[in-house]
C-alpha cells in the first residue's frame, strides 16, 4: 500500500517502526519522547512531521501537511504512556 493511500493511524504505525518502537507519551505535557543511548530524549512534532516528509520523499510519493498533522496526532494519541509497561 502506497503511504498516501494509508490512514492516519497506519502512518503513524510507520512512524513508530521508523523510531523503532521507542516512543512514549508524557501524558502531562503531551511530548513525545525516544529512548535512545538509555535516556529518554523528547521529539519535537515539528521534527516528527519532518521525519514523515522524508519517508514520503524516498518512496517518491506526493504529501500534504493535513495527512502528515494527522499522522502525528494518530501516533500521540497511540503511544503508551511514560512510566506504563507497554501491552506485548
Amino acid at each position: 500500500m502506497n503511504l498516501s493511500q494509508m490512514a492516519s493511524s497506519q502512518r503513524a504505525e510507520l512512524l513508530k517502526q521508523h523510531y523503532n518502537d521507542n516512543l512514549a507519551i508524557n501524558l502531562n505535557s503531551d511530548e513525545i519522547y525516544h529512548y535512545q543511548d538509555n535516556v529518554w530524549k523528547p521529539i519535537s512534532d515539528k521534527v516528527l512531521k519532518r521525519t514523515l516528509v522524508e519517508l514520503f520523499e524516498q518512496s517518491g510519493e506526493p504529501y500534504n501537511p493535513m495527512r502528515i498533522t494527522s499522522a502525528v496526532d494518530s501516533l500521540q494519541l497511540s503511544l503508551p504512556a511514560m512510566g506504563e509497561p507497554q501491552k506485548g
